[in-house]
């Protein structure tokens, strides 16, 4: 998926942060679906290529991944036209 996240999903409150990422709650604007969309800041790969390489990984990862106990992968947006630098979304179904 290309860029405009803000066209699909309505992003809410924070719900953790990682090394990497912020993940925080977002409701799907069509059909009301809350999933969580880890928050990407693409600069901070650029220091470290084995990170950059790590999360193309998972990504592929979780992509393939399909088991009740698993949280699904739902999406992938990249915005390289954010107005502080280059981000990238994943989206996920939310774990309770």
């Amino acid at each position: 998926m290309g860029g405009g996240i803000d066209k699909v999903y309505q992003l809410g409150g924070h719900l953790g942060k990682g090394a990497f990422a912020t993940v925080r709650s977002a409701m799907n604007i069509s059909t009301g679906e809350t999933v969580a969309v880890k928050v990407i800041v693409k600069s901070r790969f650029f220091e470290n290529k084995n990170s950059l390489s790590m999360f193309a990984r998972e990504r592929t990862i979780i992509q393939s991944l399909e088991h009740p106990a698993i949280v699904s992968y739902k999406g992938f947006f990249e915005d390289p036209s954010s107005i502080c630098e280059p981000l990238c979304y994943m989206i996920q179904q939310v774990a309770y």
